[in-house]
């Protein structure tokens, strides 16, 4: 309907246009077309700069909207793009100093590390989607909105999305998961390579203390259940709850409250520069 009425439109002006939807699982929505999307479908990027002196600086997050708007696009188009998709779609970029680029973004950031002088990288992104409900979203240690040095999204499956209290929920678990840094979202989705090397150090811390084989296996089996606790999300104690009650629980009890089911059924989280001594280490 958009185009119908104007020919020169742009998707500027689609993102800003107003939009009422019923996803058919009794979800309704009305707001703009781009606040819609983002309560369905989230989307990160992570773009490394040397020093938080140019992280804090505007035409570098000026590149990093850029670049983030891109990977909307390509996503949008085909959601297997990777990272090495990202940095050869094309980029138009004004950095607000005069300055304009037509290139892919690989291009567009070498060209802007000539300016701002420092080595600059379009390190990974990823996205989320969970068309069942809504996805929050929360930025720790901010430089500006959106930006910032820990990013999560979170996925709440229900169809009471326009529910505050469903908000809610996703709101503390996506600042839970910045602090508790969950490697996975159940018991059921710990890598089985990260679970046997577990298994295999409490085996032999087990078998240091000298006790029987059956009594060593049921202590392996307990310490198991423990890490599991530990590092998947819905297994986790809320940190930001006072009655000590699990991820899981919580999104089960605010389903109780609303007369609702409400499951967290995805996460993503980016630590700025996460894995990258690893990474050089192994290199």
């Amino acid at each position: 309907q958009l185009s119908a009425n104007n020919t020169n439109a742009t998707v500027e002006d689609l993102k800003a246009s107003s939009l009422n939807f019923d996803d058919g699982e009794g979800n309704q929505f009305s707001a703009s077309t781009e606040e819609v999307v983002k309560q369905m479908v989230g989307l990160i990027v992570e773009v490394n700069s040397e020093t938080d002196f140019v992280a804090k600086n505007e035409r570098f997050q000026r590149l990093t909207k850029a670049i983030s708007d891109n990977w909307l696009q390509l996503s949008a188009n085909n959601t297997n793009a990777t990272v090495e998709d990202l940095k050869a779609s094309s980029l138009n970029f004004d950095d607000g100093e005069g300055n304009q680029f037509s290139a892919s973004t690989e291009e567009v950031v070498k060209q802007m590390v000539g300016i701002i002088g420092e080595n600059l990288q379009v390190r990974r992104c990823d996205s989320l989607e969970e068309p069942n409900g809504i996805i929050t979203s929360y930025i720790h240690n901010q430089y500006c909105p959106d930006m910032g040095a820990i990013g999560v999204m979170v996925g709440i499956k229900t169809s009471a999305a326009n529910n505050p209290a469903v908000k809610a929920l996703g709101d503390t678990v996506a600042m839970h998961i910045a602090a508790a840094a969950p490697i996975c979202l159940s018991g059921d989705d710990i890598p089985q390579d990260v679970l046997e090397k577990e298994k295999a150090i409490f085996a032999e811390q087990a078998a240091q203390s000298g006790k029987p084989a059956n009594v060593v296996e049921k202590m392996v089996t307990g310490r198991v259940s423990k890490f599991i606790k530990e590092v998947a999300l819905v297994e986790q104690v809320c940190m930001l709850d006072e009655e000590g009650r699990t991820i899981k629980k919580l999104a089960q009890d605010t389903g109780k409250d609303i007369g609702e089911p409400v499951e967290v059924s995805g996460f993503k989280l980016f630590k700025l520069g996460e894995g990258q001594e690893e990474a050089a280490a192994s290199e």
